[in-house]
């Protein structure tokens, strides 16, 4: 409940469990001990994706939490996150991500699936790098027929009296469009992401029937991703 307010509309749900100790003056580096869990859940709506049930533990020692989570997918696969973060800003990382069959999707666009590793080393607060190598299974993609199937909105169109939970839904679901310091942009991340696809990239639609293969690198940021 307490991360769910800064990670909306993402949703964590489940129990953790926790032996801490606190033998020294009134700081994180006084804090030793464990956090642990079996039966956590991340929801990512935007993603149509959840991990869950969320199993391991976080060791807290020196102002420094060291994690060792393993979690399956809702779609398929699973993906362990191991490494340290400090405590402190901004939050100094060294995250190993490793993925095992992950399969993601769009019903209009793609299906795929992921394997392989990433790490996440940096302040976490901004500028941590974002670097590894994914491998992509069997992927389809889906050339859309040109049919307007989904609109983003209503030109011209007013909400008067709007209830504040409605409001907060729509802010959730990313349709306010609201010109403000809440909507800017969020810290960017260095990206050097290799992603390989030997064959086995099927594009269909249109009269198409196409088998690809080959590799992409992706360099930049998560706010301006460069492809070569």
């Amino acid at each position: 409940a307490l991360a769910n307010e800064f990670i909306r509309p993402r949703l964590l749900s489940g129990t953790a469990n926790y032996d801490l100790r606190i033998d020294g003056p009134p700081a994180l580096s006084s804090v030793s001990g464990t956090l642990s869990t079996s039966d956590a859940r991340l929801a990512l709506p935007a993603e149509r994706l959840a991990f869950g049930p969320i199993t391991g533990a976080i060791r807290i020692t020196n102002g420094r939490a060291e994690l060792a989570l393993d979690t399956p997918a809702s779609t398929g696969g699973a993906l362990s996150i191991r490494g340290p973060i400090t405590l402190a800003a901004p939050f100094d990382a060294s995250l190993l991500v490793e993925i095992s069959g992950l399969r993601l999707s769009d019903p209009t666009l793609y299906r795929t699936r992921l394997d392989g590793t990433l790490s996440l080393k940096g302040p976490l607060a901004g500028g941590a790098r974002i670097s590894g190598a994914l491998d992509l299974g069997n992927t389809e993609i889906l050339v859309p027929n040109g049919s307007a199937s989904a609109f983003s909105g209503l030109p011209g169109l007013k909400h008067i009296n709007e209830p504040a939970e409605v409001r907060r839904t729509r802010s959730f679901a990313g349709l306010l469009n609201e010109a403000s310091a809440e909507s800017a942009p969020s810290v960017a991340y260095p990206v050097d992401i290799i992603l390989s696809a030997p064959s086995r990239i099927f594009v269909r639609g249109r009269g198409l029937d196409a088998e690809l293969g080959g590799q992409l690198r992706l360099q930049g940021t998560t706010a301006d991703l460069l492809p070569q």
